[in-house]
């Protein structure tokens, strides 16, 4: 008897421990529209993204955390002890005056300028 009372507390305890709180958070744009697949990163460690009404869920450990998302400004959060949280995502976009498409481009050529470039970078460390 005494061994399942032990047993019971070791099982309740462990449910306990491992049940954790999280925290929503909800990304919109300027006009108040939900973002959606908003990248959250932790110490350059993805730890979630948002769903189709730009809500997701963080543990609530999580204190600081840099949000991305293509066509917006990178955002780093600072969370405070709200359960709830609204970010305004500000767009980034940067419109070109002309590009220039041509059927004669030449894909090995501009990987071979890459690699030097890139042997460049290593061999000045």
């Amino acid at each position: 008897m005494k061994k399942n009372i032990i047993l019971f507390i070791l099982m309740f305890l462990c449910c306990c421990v491992s049940a954790q709180n999280y925290k929503t958070i909800i990304f919109t744009n300027e006009k108040r529209e939900p973002v959606e697949d908003v990248q959250i990163f932790v110490n350059k460690i993805f730890v979630a993204v948002s769903d189709q009404n730009g809500k997701c869920e963080i543990p609530d450990t999580i204190t600081k955390a840099n949000c991305i998302y293509f066509g917006f400004k990178d955002t780093i959060v600072e969370f405070g002890n709200f359960p709830l949280r609204n970010i305004l995502l500000n767009e980034n976009a940067t419109l070109l005056k002309e590009v220039e498409v041509s059927a004669k481009y030449d894909i090995s050529k501009h990987f071979h300028k890459l690699l030097k470039k890139t042997n460049k970078i290593r061999n000045a460390k």
